[in-house]
Order: C-alpha cells, then sequence, then structure tokens
C-alpha cells in the first residue's frame, strides 16, 4: 500500500523488492493515489495464518512522523476479521511488483 509521489524511504524499499521475489516471496502493490476505495486502509499490520484455526495479526504502530513505535499481538476474533477484509480490499486493487514498477518506469519516460 502506497501513496504517490514516492517518498525516498518508499522509492528505497521498492527497490530491495526485486530480490524478496526472486527468493519466492509474492509482492502486490495497491497505490492509493485516485482510488477513493482505499482510502480506509491506512493501518499497518502483519496478518499470519489467517485462513487457519489459529490466525494472529501484528499490528504496527507509528509516531506522527512515521518512526516504528511498537507492534502489537492479537489473535481478537475482530481484529483477524478486520485485517483480513482489509488484506482482500488490498489485493483486489493491487498489482504484482514488476507490473507497478513496469508503469512507474514507462511513466517517467
Amino acid at each position: 500500500m502506497l501513496d504517490q509521489p514516492l517518498t525516498p524511504y518508499l522509492q528505497y524499499e521498492l527497490a530491495s523488492y526485486p530480490e524478496n521475489v526472486e527468493a519466492g516471496e509474492e509482492v502486490y502493490i495497491a497505490d492509493r493515489t485516485g482510488r477513493p476505495q482505499l482510502a480506509e486502509l491506512t493501518e499497518d499490520f502483519w496478518l499470519c495464518d489467517a485462513d487457519s484455526d489459529r490466525p494472529f495479526a501484528l499490528l504496527m504502530h507509528y509516531d506522527a512522523e512515521g518512526r516504528f513505535l511498537k507492534g502489537e499481538l492479537s489473535d481478537d476474533p475482530a481484529v483477524i476479521e478486520r485485517c483480513r477484509r482489509q488484506r482482500d480490499l488490498a489485493l483486489a486493487n493491487s498489482v504484482s511488483l514488476q507490473e507497478f514498477l513496469s508503469a512507474t518506469a514507462a511513466s517517467r519516460s
């Protein structure tokens, strides 16, 4: 999930993702820019074992400047369901990393 224009940190992060893809990770990018349906997706979390009988989420907390403060573990069913809905919405509006990088490169030229 990102917004345009990309911050220097997001540019750095995106530059490192191809190695993750080479290692077998699936990376998708959802750009909130010009997509009001994604405006509500502001919570950062890791959803683990989402479709198992013991899912859990790690909710990320940041300060006003965007610095990481802490992670909060949760197995609360309401939190898990909220994270699943947000994940599904993001994925429905995302493209593969390669597609995103190709489109970004094409728009710069």
